[in-house]
């Protein structure tokens, strides 16, 4: 007898239950059943046909697809290949599977742009299977049955169609045809009688996602499914919530990652990347900190500080001086090339790998496999196409790790779930806008012949159809306890319970907040830092700026040094053009306006490009250069009708005491003027706020009895800096000194230029 599954999770939980009823019968050996998905047993049937031919891959039909989109006069324009070669791979399998006539499409290509197009890309799609020997998994029935008495011998005669519902056309005329041949064929499913069911909700969804995982966690001891309809859009958000009642070991989360979001498959991609001309400071960084290479007798402190040095000078992109692989070979010769460059850096690491990594080794290396076997498709290209290729293909692979003997709770989707009996089943997102889901009819077949031949997604009554035998379904789907839950506000909307659910009875369950006892948890501030024993500290004028801003960051910068690391980037930072314009500035005046403005900008630039070839290009050059000539220019021309003045101090420095603090201050310019007064000049590139420290020690300690000025970025003139009310500068510096530390920002602009919110968790508040 064989038994078919519509997937491998009940074809797995079908063969446990039949080891479990040998066992239970006292068998000490028994035959192994055959159990198998249908779809794997359909290939393994194919395999036995006397003109067989190879069977397309999946990976392998949308990659011949786009490239015939791409050699295609319509297929230019697209700016997403992919998702289209996906959407006509889909479309393909709805006219085999379905029957559909092609003359029927023929009749729509005049009225429809998109089923012009996807025609004239099948018919040559079709052309090459005839031309190069191969049928796709589309066509497999189609071709079964037209082999039929190659295969009859290697079938079993008594055939269980387990949990097989709503089956295309295609196979039930195959499943008829095998009746008619004399085999038996028979229906089955393993659900439960129906028990009472309950339904609840809770104000939001993510309210109901935490309350579903701690009842799982309640009843881990059985086995428990928990369903979530659109479980691959909320992947992380589930394993997040999950993860905090129930141990990894526990739970499994169906949906899975692709292989290359992995940081194992990563950090390999990674490498094969640094043979390009062109290496990028954040692939380096993220090698050069991977567990998964051989660092030699580097330690990871060292490369940490080789990380932030790069970091800190700015190092966005390297040229290695390589010169771009234009060779083109196959893939067999770069899947060699690949491997040497990965052994070459000790990929995977040198550590001992978890289960998990080296699953993930061994799925690296099948993904090599089935990039070779791309050859008939792609043929010779270069080895940036071929790192694209692989990079592809493991964005498509999904990783199924093994689930371990010790799973208790799975996570599933809604159609994984059916036709397996669990002990407990909660079913999450039952409200009216997702149950049934609406409609989504596949955009390259006219709607007309969707409806008429009933497609998936193709009209609102199929999909009512289908979602009330799934609800049905799930109703039996466990032995002791069914939940069907929905929020009752979705994205600031109020909803109600889907129609298929309004009947089962009301049960209001515990929100997460509720089952928290407050007797049991302790609430305390502490926003007092060590008063400041040494009253000089590095930071000048910038930390009584901090510390008006708000006392933590000028706490948790100056004092702890609690700053994010920099990030590289390909043009000057606002600091780094501001310190280039005092350059210049204190030059000219060093020179007493003697020598060419627009030489000694050329001078200092040429500076700045020594120590930062990889930014100042010779064209950022030209372009900054440009930039401060005109700048400049503009300036000097105003100071020329200014009254006479003479330059008496450039770039001075100054010790001063505020407070409790000693503080080192560097001050710009001071003019004195024909009347003997001095006027102090701040160079002001960025925005001004009201509040400057730095201008307010000027005028009460620098130069008390001296106007205070500051040259604003893009205005030409000196702006009289006089504030209203200066604040009082001593108490702001006896608090740092103090060590006031409260997370209290003046305003919420001060928070959107900060980097230390995961420290001082405001916004969790």
């Amino acid at each position: 007898m064989l038994i078919l599954t519509p997937n491998r999770r009940l074809a797995a939980y079908s063969l446990q239950q039949a080891q479990i009823q040998a066992l239970n019968q006292g068998q000490a050996v028994w035959d192994t059943p055959q159990i198998y998905p249908l779809e794997s047993w359909l290939n393994e049937l194919w395999l036995r046909c006397s003109n067989y031919l190879p069977v397309l891959s999946s990976n392998k039909q949308q990659l011949l697809l786009e490239k015939i989109m791409q050699n295609s006069s319509i297929g230019v324009e697209l700016l997403r290949i992919n998702q289209t070669a996906k959407l006509i791979v889909d479309a393909w399998g709805f006219i085999q599977k379905w029957r559909i006539p092609l003359t029927k499409i023929d009749a729509y290509v005049d009225y429809s742009m998109d089923t012009a197009a996807m025609c004239q890309w099948l018919a040559t799609y079709k052309l090459w299977l005839e031309e190069n020997g191969w049928v796709d998994s589309q066509s497999l029935l189609l071709k079964l049955s037209e082999n039929l008495d190659d295969i009859l011998d290697s079938i079993p005669k008594k055939i269980v169609l387990r949990g097989l519902q709503d089956l295309p056309p295609v196979y039930v005329d195959f499943f008829d045809n095998l009746s008619q041949a004399g085999i038996e064929i028979t229906t089955d499913n393993l659900l439960v009688e129906p028990i009472k069911s309950v339904r609840t909700r809770f104000i939001d969804h993510k309210l109901e996602l935490t309350a579903a995982a701690k009842w799982a966690a309640e009843h881990s001891s059985d086995q428990v499914a928990v369903i979530v309809p659109d479980l691959e859009m909320q992947r992380q958000l589930v394993l997040n919530t999950f993860l905090e009642y129930i141990p990894q070991e526990q739970l499994n989360i169906s949906a899975p990652y692709s292989l290359n979001t992995y940081n194992l498959v990563n950090t390999a991609f990674l490498i094969l990347r640094q043979a390009q001309p062109e290496l990028y400071y954040d692939d380096i960084s993220a090698l050069i900190r991977s567990p998964y290479i051989n660092k030699g007798r580097f330690e990871d402190n060292k490369l940490a500080q080789l990380d932030r040095v790069c970091r800190e000078k700015g190092i966005a992109k390297l040229c290695t001086g390589k010169q771009q692989n234009i060779e083109l070979h196959p893939a067999k010769y770069w899947s060699l090339l690949i491997q040497q460059l990965l052994n070459s850096w000790g990929w995977p690491g040198q550590e001992q790998l978890t289960r998990e990594e080296s699953d993930l080794v061994t799925c690296w290396q099948e993904l090599l496999r089935e990039y070779n076997k791309l050859d008939h498709i792609i043929g010779v290209h270069t080895y940036s196409a071929a790192v694209q290729y692989l990079h592809r293909l493991a964005s498509t692979t999904p990783f199924l790790p093994a689930e371990q003997g010790s799973t208790r709770v799975h996570v599933l989707g809604m159609l994984e779930a059916e036709g397996i009996p669990f002990d407990y089943l909660w079913v999450t997102g039952m409200n009216r806008e997702n149950w049934p889901p609406e409609a989504k009819p596949n955009p390259f077949l006219p709607v007309e012949l969707q409806r008429e031949y009933n497609l998936p997604r193709s009209g609102p009554q199929r999909e009512l159809s289908v979602a009330q035998r799934l609800t049905t379904s799930m109703r039996n789907g466990a032995r002791k306890q069914v939940v069907f839950s929905y929020p009752v506000h979705t994205d600031e909307a109020a909803t109600a319970p889907s129609n298929l659910i309004v009947d089962i009875e009301q049960q209001d369950f515990p929100t997460p907040e509720e089952t928290i006892k407050p007797s049991l948890l302790e609430y305390f501030s502490d926003f007092s830092a060590p008063i400041l024993e040494n009253t000089y500290v590095r930071g000048g004028t910038r930390i009584l700026k901090l510390q008006a801003q708000c006392p933590f960051r000028a706490f948790a910068e100056l004092r702890l040094h609690a700053e994010a690391l920099a990030e590289p980037i390909a043009f000057l930072t606002p600091a780094q053009r501001g310190s280039i314009v005092h350059e210049v500035l204190e030059w000219y005046w060093l020179e007493n306006a003697q020598k060419d403005i627009n030489q000694i900008i050329n001078e200092v630039l040429r500076a700045w490009q020594i120590s930062l070839p990889h930014i100042i290009t010779d064209y950022y050059f030209e372009v900054e250069e440009s930039r401060l000539q005109n700048l400049l220019a503009a300036w000097l021309e105003y100071e020329n009708k200014r009254d006479k003045f003479t330059v008496i101090q450039l770039e001075k420095r100054h010790y001063v005491r505020i407070g409790k603090l000693a503080l080192n201050i560097q001050v710009d310019r001071v003019d004195r003027l024909e009347d003997g007064s001095n006027l102090v000049i701040d160079y002001k590139t960025g925005f001004v706020q009201p509040f400057d420290p730095q201008l307010a020690i000027y005028m009460q300690c620098v130069a008390p009895n001296a106007a205070v000025y500051y040259v604003k970025s893009g205005k030409v003139a000196l702006h009289e800096y006089n504030p209203e009310e200066v604040p009082d500068l001593q108490a702001i510096a006896n608090k740092f000194a103090d060590g006031d530390a409260k997370v209290q920002p003046v305003s919420k602009q001060i928070c959107q230029s900060c980097n230390l919110q995961a420290v001082c968790r405001i916004y969790d508040s």
